[in-house]
């Protein structure tokens, strides 16, 4: 009995003494490996994704808007385009700029006013226009003249003029065209500076906006109407579509801004005059939102602001420039 008493007391002792069960610990998780940051380069005009050093071959085009113009062409192609009053401040006329996309047919071309020039000196792209006006103080052809620009094609001076055409469907002034596609064989590759800023997202955070009109004339009342499904702006003149006779297509728009500036009137063909030194209101009708803001010119470059001195994102896309005057009525709703 003994012995087994102390068989059994060392049996004890030994299992006291074993070591505790080794527990499997988790090892230390590897640190997440940060990716690093990837420089995205995008198009100086549209905001599209380009290749770093990418170069341009771009166009700027004067084009009429009055009734007899449309349906326009190549329209829908352009990467930016500007609405001005012109002469009476009774219809207005565009300064279309083409780069992602340069149709063959553009147009009705029209003369050049001094606001148009201002705008395009800004860009200094090459320039597309049919004369322009030469009297006193609306006197935009010495403006043109005097100016370097890349490259110019004027269909009444003789200028690269073999670019143009009239149109027999229509009737004269309005029925004259620009090969622009043909046209690129003499613009040279060329380095173009950011005008504005874009993203992804862009940073508008006003009110929720499906329709703004523009009420420019009895004559002339332009609307964009916003469709959530595209995520653009569908425009609308005087209630109508409107359309590219190239290819039937409506015109969209990704981004719409609007500059408020002093207007006046010069000489007999009461051409209209923009004052667009300083800085201004300015607003933004960006994914179904309106945000006001400021436009600014800045070393003889306008850019546009939010209330709080944040430069305004615009998204990947076309993008419109309403330049308004203070007799034109601007209806916004949900």
């Amino acid at each position: 009995m003994k012995r087994t008493s102390t068989l059994i007391l060392l049996t004890l002792l030994l299992i006291g003494c074993s070591k505790a069960p080794i527990v499997n610990e988790e090892p230390n998780p590897t640190p997440p490996v940060e990716e690093p940051e990837v420089e995205v380069f995008r198009s100086v005009f549209s905001g599209e994704v380009i290749e770093e050093g990418a170069m341009y071959k771009p166009l700027s085009v004067i084009i009429e808007n009055s009734a007899a113009a449309r349906p326009h062409s190549g329209l829908s192609e352009a990467d930016i385009v500007y609405e001005f009053t012109v002469d009476g401040f009774q219809i207005t006329r565009f300064l279309a700029i083409f780069n992602s996309s340069v149709p063959n047919k553009i147009g009705p071309v029209r003369s050049g006013r001094i606001p148009f020039i201002e705008i395009a000196k800004q860009w200094m792209l090459p320039f597309v226009h049919y004369g322009a006006a030469e009297t006193g103080q609306g006197d935009a052809y010495s403006i043109i003249r005097n100016t370097r620009w890349p490259i110019r094609f004027d269909g009444v001076s003789g200028l690269n003029h073999s670019y143009f055409y009239r149109d027999t469907t229509r009737r004269a002034p309005h029925n004259a065209y620009f090969r622009g596609f043909d046209a690129l064989a003499k613009v040279e590759e060329m380095d173009v500076k950011e005008h504005f800023a874009f993203d992804e997202a862009s940073n508008i955070e006003g009110d929720v906006v499906s329709k703004v009109s523009f009420r420019y004339s009895g004559q002339l009342i332009n609307s964009y109407e916003y469709d959530r499904t595209s995520g653009k702006y569908d425009r609308f003149i005087n209630g109508s579509p409107m359309l590219d006779l190239n290819n039937g297509n409506k015109i969209t728009v990704k981004n719409v801004l609007v500059i408020h500036a002093p207007h006046r009137s010069a000489e007999v063909h009461n051409y209209a005059l923009i004052d667009f030194r300083g800085e201004g209101k300015a607003e933004f009708f960006i994914e179904g939102k309106h945000e006001v803001g400021v436009w600014k010119n800045e070393n003889n470059l306008i850019q546009f602001y939010k209330e709080s001195g944040e430069e305004i994102v615009l998204l990947p896309g076309n993008t419109w420039i309403q330049v308004v005057h203070e007799d034109v009525k601007i209806t916004v709703s949900e």
